[in-house]
């Protein structure tokens, strides 16, 4: 279950986490995408 519930997330929201102290040139790496989406899934 945990697995399914964490594929169901708000990516755009994760992207914009991951973007808000990036510049448009700066990528993401797949572990911070987990991170962000981690930190999404946990937060109240």
């Amino acid at each position: 279950m945990q697995a399914s519930s964490l594929a169901i997330v708000d990516t755009d929201a994760a992207i914009r986490f991951l973007y808000r102290e990036k510049t448009l040139g700066d990528y993401p790496s797949i572990a911070d995408i987990r991170v962000a989406v981690d930190r999404l899934a946990t937060s109240p």
